[in-house]
């Protein structure tokens, strides 16, 4: 993408309630808007520099509405591409094609691209679109962030060749976990501090890049200002988009990406070859990412092949640009990171020109630049995450789930963050320099803390989906008290009759419906069947194969095949257990999904995610009874491959003789 001649990172935010200065000074480039916001709004935008993406609702709009709105569009100098919608499905190809030419009747200004926001249906799409965006959010779900990037990948090979590909990255607690905490807990809970956690954001979007990504959207709450979530969202983002914009050269020459292998086990590399040179960007990548960020090495050592003969290698941050000790080893370079901190970015270059400055001395200038504000956005940023993780373990006292080791973390963040604020206020560009570091660093015992809180919550569970507040690392006291509940319940009747796949194969299943949806050249088999079940006679098969006359795809985009249970009905508010046993001979592939195994209560984003093979596995998931009262369980399979179910149970959760007596 290329704007005024020059390569183009497109870092853009919905204009919504916030402010347009605060979303300037936080670094975005770009506004999504709507054709209705106020015009007042957008003029202040379009001055304070911004570019747009106006969002046009042609699909359903007739000819002459079409080249109305985009002919009359009385900012179209600062449009940068135009929107043709969001979460299109492949239904909707045909409409949009017309669309499009409609548009690009209607302006003279014919180099702009259009774009939308696709699930599924990428070949046909990309016929018409110049550039073309997809999403997910994976954190609070079973997706975790090496499968969250893989899905990313296949998208960009769904499409035609060549497309230019852009994502909105997770900034925000999504509305279904607002709502479902509130009504789990069975009182009103504070959804203001939930997460996502800052360095969350950060890797997902290096993790869209590696995956090939040239653009970025960011999606944020509304309006950041009241809410704790949404401004350490926009802290994040500032400080991440004064990163992007010193590297955006880079990036935007990008010509091969592939990953390598660290020290670290949980840390992996993502190695970019730009024009001139190299950029590799280390990521603490281990289990339960998507849910509670782990702790990095301090110490970490990488080889990166393929380096040029010339290149000295350079840390590259906000707050500083230093040279980093390498050496040439069989394989490659060989460099030592000794204060490693999730993630970083190290540029391997020979543009070190003393005349003109080079890469490294503008890079170096910028970081001069902008090293102030660095260390003031990091040091609020680590005193809102501190504050958060003192409201949490002043609860975590009061309920004694407070373990040796935690308050020397917190006490840790504390002792920096002053000798941060102390540097800060001596106010000289080397003390700005030692603020954003020590700032920094205050931020690794706070990940420790809320890694270990939520490490412990989620011990005895057979997947942190089983508890809705085992999923946030900020909500393991709500989760203590959810276990505290259950603890004085035992298990009534099971109320789903036909769980256990007992029925002949010849016979109707009373309470399952089968639900199908597939774009693939794949073929279905949901069957009861014979074949090891784990208890009785038979269980339950999901298999999807590739058809014979077709190649074996390598991503599926819209294959799903499931056995739903009837709804069942229990008192609102009562405690159930859905279990079951999942069994996969062999790892399911082309769809990062895997196996599924949900509840109407979670829904699809706290599901039972699996892929890899296993042996026959017991899955438990807790959940309240909503207002309906109504109860049911999925089983679905959504990659190339095999999956078993059994003893598929809903139980009420009954108060045992001594809780009934305690409450008499």
């Amino acid at each position: 993408l290329m704007v005024d001649r020059k390569p183009f990172l497109l870092r853009a935010v919905r204009l919504g309630r916030t402010p347009v200065k605060t979303l300037r000074d936080a670094g975005f480039n770009t506004l999504w808007v709507e054709m209705e916001t106020d015009p007042a709004l957008v003029r202040e935008a379009v001055q304070s520099g911004f570019w747009l993406l106006p969002q046009l609702p042609l699909l359903d709009a007739g000819k002459a509405s079409v080249e109305q709105r985009v002919s009359r569009y009385p900012f179209q100098d600062a449009v940068l591409a135009w929107c043709l919608g969001s979460g299109l499905t492949a239904e909707q190809a045909a409409p949009l094609g017309r669309a499009a030419r409609r548009v690009r009747r209607s302006t003279d200004l014919t180099s702009r691209p259009i774009t939308a926001d696709l699930w599924d249906g990428y070949r046909p799409f990309s016929r018409h679109l110049d550039m073309i965006g997809t999403h997910r959010w994976p954190l609070m779900t079973g997706l975790d962030l090496t499968r969250y990037r893989q899905w990313l990948a296949q998208r960009t090979n769904l499409g035609e060749p060549g497309k230019y590909y852009w994502t909105w990255i997770q900034a925000h607690t999504p509305v279904w976990y607002r709502e479902l905490l509130s009504s789990q807990a069975g009182k009103e809970v504070d959804t203001t501090r939930v997460g996502p956690q800052p360095g969350q954001i950060r890797l997902l979007t290096y993790l869209a890049l590696s995956a090939g990504y040239r653009g970025l959207g960011f999606w944020i709450d509304d309006d950041v200002a009241p809410t704790n979530t949404g401004r350490v969202a926009l802290l994040q983002l500032a400080l991440l988009n004064q990163e992007l914009e010193m590297i955006e050269p880079l990036l935007a020459t990008v010509k091969e990406i592939h990953w390598i292998k660290t020290s670290a086990k949980s840390v992996h590399a993502a190695v970019f070859r730009y024009q001139g040179g190299v950029l590799a960007v280390p990521m603490w990548l281990g289990d339960g990412g998507q849910y509670a960020l782990g702790a990095s090495p301090n110490s970490l050592e990488i080889v990166v092949p393929s380096v040029p003969l010339d290149a000295q290698v350079w840390e590259v941050t906000p707050g500083e640009v230093r040279a980093v000790r390498h050496e040439r080893v069989a394989g490659g370079v060989r460099v030592n990171l000794r204060d490693f901190d999730l993630m970083t970015v190290l540029v391997f270059t020979g543009d070190v020109n003393a005349v003109d400055g080079g890469l490294v001395g503008r890079l170096q200038q910028s970081a001069r630049r902008g090293r102030r504000l660095a260390a003031q956005w990091t040091y609020d940023l680590a005193v809102e995450q501190l504050e958060t993780c003192q409201r949490l373990h002043d609860r975590l006292v009061l309920s004694q789930r407070v373990v040796a080791g935690d308050v020397e973390l917190l006490a840790e963040a504390r002792r920096r963050l002053r000798v941060a604020r102390a540097a800060w206020n001596r106010g000289s560009q080397s003390d700005y320099r030692v603020a954003y570091l020590e700032a920094r660093r205050a931020m690794r015992p706070i990940r420790r803390y809320l890694r270990n809180q939520w490490r412990r919550a989620v011990a005895g569970l057979d997947s942190p989906a089983s508890s809705p507040f085992a999923v946030s690392p900020y909500t393991v006291a709500d989760h203590y008290a959810f276990v505290d509940e259950l603890a004085d319940t035992q298990p009534g009747p099971n109320l789903l009759s036909d769980g256990d796949f007992e029925n002949p194969p010849a016979e109707a299943a009373p309470t399952w419906t089968q639900q199908e949806a597939k774009l693939d050249a794949v073929e279905f088999f949901a069957q009861r069947v014979t074949t090891q079940p784990k208890q009785g006679r038979y269980c339950l098969k999901l298999e999807i194969r590739p058809r014979p006359d077709q190649p074996v795809p390598g991503a599926l985009e819209r294959t799903y095949l499931a056995l739903k249970s009837r709804q069942v009905a229990a008192q609102p508010g009562s405690l159930v257990r859905i279990t079951g046993y999942v069994r996969i001979p062999k790892p399911i592939v082309a769809g990062p999904d895997g196996a599924m195994f949900f509840d109407s209560i979670g829904g699809e984003p706290l599901a039972v995610r699996l892929t890899g093979k296993t042996a026959w596995r017991r899955f438990a998931l807790f959940r309240r009874v909503p207002a309906d009262g109504q109860v049911s369980v999925t089983l679905a399979l959504t990659g190339l491959g095999k999956v078993f179910f059994d003893d598929i149970r809903i139980e009420v959760l009954q108060p045992t003789k001594q809780s009934a007596a305690r409450e008499r």
